[in-house]
């Protein structure tokens, strides 16, 4: 197999989702509680939160590009004798572009 190109792959941490998600959960319930109430706090308290909410999701679209996997994207050409059921069992089939094979780790690098 001849490697013409590599790349690792990357995805945003699930982590930071999850603080997405809390950050608007706490947003909507402010800003329910400043419509209830009319209390400064609760109206200081949901601007916080969406402002935390914003910078949150700008932060995962910034760093989608930065966490790596421990997996990698492969271009590959196979030597003839390389065995097929050899290649599935390493790595996933993303595409095939004539002699060119795309591929990916199944499983991150220990």
């Amino acid at each position: 197999m001849e490697i013409l190109y590599s790349e690792p792959i990357t995805e945003a941490p699930s982590w930071l989702l999850v603080v997405l998600l809390i950050a608007v959960i706490f947003t909507f319930v402010a800003g329910a509680s400043y419509h209830e109430t009319g209390s400064d706090f609760a109206g200081i308290f949901a601007t916080a939160c969406g402002i935390l909410s914003v910078c949150c999701f700008l932060y995962i679209i910034y760093a989608n590009d930065k966490f790596e996997t421990g997996r990698k994207r492969y271009e590959v050409i196979l030597d003839e004798d390389y065995p097929v059921s050899k290649l599935y069992e390493e790595y996933i089939v993303k595409e095939q572009r004539g002699k060119i094979w795309i591929l990916e780790d199944k499983e991150a690098a220990e």
